[in-house]
């Protein structure tokens, strides 16, 4: 059976409670980043990934910064904690030579201007901070919109 999305995992803290997650799907990292072969698999630290970065943008990966070839691509993935349901918390996945090599926490304020991609969830983020309505985000330049408001927050 074919699932539609498969699972960033790791060990993630909350700051808000501070309990550890599973290694599982209860972060709620889901991705279909790896478009077609996506099935159900959990993508932890060590697993084989190709990003297809001609597609990022239909898989619902925001651009950030460019790509440069042979460095470490970092994209930014919301979570949920399982204990108390905090809810838009970040972490970056750093894939390189293909391969996934680290999985963290992140306060998005500091990091999204260091990502190459964004997961789309930023835009519920954009909404909550700036209230500007999901219809005019869509016609709007999302990644210019994200840098503005995050590059002046220290």
């Amino acid at each position: 059976m074919g699932y539609s999305y498969d699972f960033f995992v790791a060990a993630l803290t909350c700051p808000h409670c501070g309990v550890v997650s599973k290694e599982n799907y209860t972060t709620k990292m889901q991705t279909s980043i790896r478009d077609e072969d996506t099935d159900g698999v959990y993508m932890g630290v060590g697993f084989p990934l190709v990003l297809n970065l001609p597609e990022m943008e239909e898989l619902n990966y925001i651009p950030i910064l460019p790509v440069v070839e042979g460095e470490t691509i970092r994209i930014g993935h919301s979570w949920v904690c399982v204990s108390c349901m905090w809810a838009r918390r970040w972490a970056v996945v750093e894939v390189a030579e293909n391969v996934i090599q680290k999985i963290e926490d992140i306060d998005i304020k500091k990091e999204l201007i260091k990502l190459n991609y964004v997961h789309f969830d930023i835009v519920d983020e954009l909404h909550a901070v700036l209230g500007i309505s999901y219809d005019d985000l869509m016609d709007s330049d999302i990644s210019a919109l994200s840098k503005k408001l995050y590059s002046t927050e220290s």
